[in-house]
């Protein structure tokens, strides 16, 4: 059941229907609107006035300043506006606070266009102004027993950042498959490796689907600033096929046991000096640039490049 304060869904037992006469509507108030708890201002008098344009999460007509999404609204007896609060948003309103996670905290980002729903994460990627260097996709071959209609979906994983120079803003879209499979390096496990047809319907953040990805991009340049200057490469439509995988290399693992032994291991260093006299303040350090291309995969062929830089 979903909370209307926070968008959340939760178990059924975790949301409670509150009538609107007993909730501190202050707590539930869009930024432009909701008062101080220790003066008589405004929290933030520059907030778009969500009222004009998503007039929809301002359900309650006795309150219209109070932001709330509808969904979570529903009449009870007596027709009776009942508020479904998780125990969270209602326990912070009692106590006159804002509830953190709530659509009234700054975190109101309205409904997702159609036209940018559904897409696959390589199709985000295709139109995204900026992505990440490379990205890791692991399949397997083997079908969960459990149904597809309750199953969760999502992706899952980990993000690591290094401190780089940005490149320049791109400056046409959309990004070639070609080019986009360069950052991609798809992990399968199983006996074989997959077919084409088997990718097409199960790796579905591979799959592009080139009037999706058309029909995404023409309205972020008709409605987001800062897609004003892309160019669209409507030629680059022209060539894709209508449903495709992106031409990615596949590395297959007969199990995910050899694949974890494969990233599990630690290559330690045997040369690395930690005595405390040599680490003293003010050290200047020679910056090396190692070319892209170079197999550094491992701590041992690092040092081994790294020497030759410093030859």
């Amino acid at each position: 059941m979903l909370c209307a304060s926070c968008s959340r869904q939760f178990p059924l037992a975790d949301v409670q229907s509150h009538p609107v006469k007993d909730l501190n509507l202050n707590s539930f108030a869009s930024p432009r609107y909701r008062i101080h708890a220790d003066s008589d201002d405004v929290v933030d008098p520059s907030y778009p006035d969500t009222i004009l344009f998503a007039p929809q999460y301002h359900p309650i007509r006795e309150a219209p300043f109070v932001m709330l999404d509808p969904k979570g609204i529903v009449d009870g007896a007596d027709e009776q506006v009942l508020v479904r609060l998780c125990v969270e948003c209602h326990k912070c309103s009692q106590n006159g606070r804002v509830p953190p996670l709530s659509l009234a905290n700054h975190n109101f980002i309205g409904d997702i266009p159609e036209q940018l729903q559904g897409l696959f994460y390589v199709e985000e990627s295709m139109i995204s102004l900026c992505r990440s260097k490379t990205t890791v996709v692991q399949l397997t071959e083997f079908e969960s027993k459990q149904s597809t209609i309750t199953a969760q979906k999502a992706l899952k994983g980990n993000v690591i950042v290094f401190p780089q120079s940005p490149s320049n803003v791109a400056r046409c879209l959309p990004m070639p498959p070609a080019d986009i499979a360069k950052q991609v390096c798809v992990v399968f496990i199983g006996s074989s490796n997959p077919s084409e047809e088997w990718l097409l319907s199960k790796a579905k953040p591979l799959v592009v689907r080139a009037d999706k990805v058309r029909v995404a991009l023409q309205w972020l340049k008709d409605h987001n600033p800062l897609y004003r200057h892309i160019q669209i490469d409507y030629q680059l439509f022209q060539t894709l096929p209508a449903e495709s995988v992106i031409p990615v290399d596949v590395h297959r693992y007969d199990n995910i046991v050899s694949f974890v032994n494969l990233t599990s291991t630690y290559d330690a260093s045997s040369n690395v000096r930690t005595e405390p006299e040599l680490f003293e303040e003010n050290v200047e350090f020679e910056k090396i640039c190692i070319p892209e291309g170079v197999d550094i995969s491992t701590p041992a062929k690092m040092r081994a490049e790294a020497g030759v830089h410093l030859k």
